[in-house]
């Protein structure tokens, strides 16, 4: 009888003991996601971030920081600048969002992967009243509105994104040259914020940190969209042209016509360019 009393007990403190890891470890748990990607046009590319709440303590907001890398193969050479959408930000207070986005450098990221190129945005200052802070919330819709919305972000390429090339997304758990890692800071105390990194994704509260869900983990709300679809267009009447018949997306043809005079020209150039020096 002592001994099966002594077994029962054994296994309620066992018991009492997981229950108590498992609150300790999930208590302050962030999702960071992409979501709603759209191609607003062959050089413009929008895209919002999301934070959710996962852990089992109130999340109040105190900042964020992250790189998050673009497969530079979409870019097709161009320089590209970042802009955070107006008026995109669901936090209750806006001084959180930060200062403005930046673009980074260019490096691989992980070890052995893509190349990337890095969009940085940096955390904000903390708030003299931690009880204005926006709250990260657990709920969510799905994927067009898991948590709270962060911001609405918007690349422009200087020439038109590479046909039937994805973005790859990635977040950074490590910083580089040109390259911030994932954190963001919660108020755990009225004057005290505690930084979490990014951990790559985990098992749902098996950790304390940033889940980040990229392009091609379980969970991930990434659609990785095609930017810039392959395809030809067959060009207007110019007479009898000579050479290829048609023009390709991120291709080169050059064309001449039994047509005497006349001007060279693009009636969309976000489609095709006119060389300016041999007009060909």
């Amino acid at each position: 009888m002592r001994a099966r009393l002594l077994f029962i007990l054994c296994i309620l403190f066992s018991l009492l003991n997981s229950v108590g890891s498992s609150a300790q470890t999930q208590a302050n748990q962030v999702a960071l996601r992409v979501t709603n990607q759209v191609a607003v046009s062959s050089t413009v590319y929008e895209f919002d971030v999301y934070l959710q709440n996962t852990g089992t303590n109130a999340a109040r907001f105190a900042n964020l920081q992250f790189g998050l890398g673009i497969d530079t193969s979409v870019l097709n050479g161009g320089t590209v600048t970042i802009e955070r959408l107006a008026n995109t930000t669901q936090l209750s207070n806006t001084a959180q969002l930060g200062s403005a986005p930046t673009v980074g450098g260019v490096n691989a990221f992980p070890t052995g992967g893509l190349v990337y190129r890095w969009i940085n945005q940096s955390g904000a200052a903390a708030l003299t009243d931690s009880s204005l802070s926006s709250i990260i919330p657990s709920a969510g819709t799905g994927c067009g509105s898991p948590g709270v919305r962060f911001s609405r972000y918007r690349i422009t390429n200087s020439v038109p994104f590479k046909a039937n090339t994805r973005p790859n997304h990635v977040f950074a758990t490590v910083a580089a040259s040109g390259r911030s890692r994932v954190a963001i800071g919660l108020y755990t105390a009225p004057t005290a914020i505690t930084t979490y990194v990014g951990m790559g994704v985990v098992a749902s509260g098996t950790q304390q940190g940033v889940v980040i869900f990229n392009h091609n983990t379980a969970g991930t709300c990434d659609v990785n969209p095609i930017l810039v679809a392959g395809g030809c267009t067959t060009p207007a009447n110019a007479g009898v042209l000579s050479g290829a018949q048609s023009i390709c997306v991120g291709g080169t043809s050059t064309f001449s016509s039994t047509v005497a005079g006349g001007i060279w020209s693009s009636s969309n150039t976000a489609v095709a360019t006119v060389n300016a020096k041999t007009d060909l």
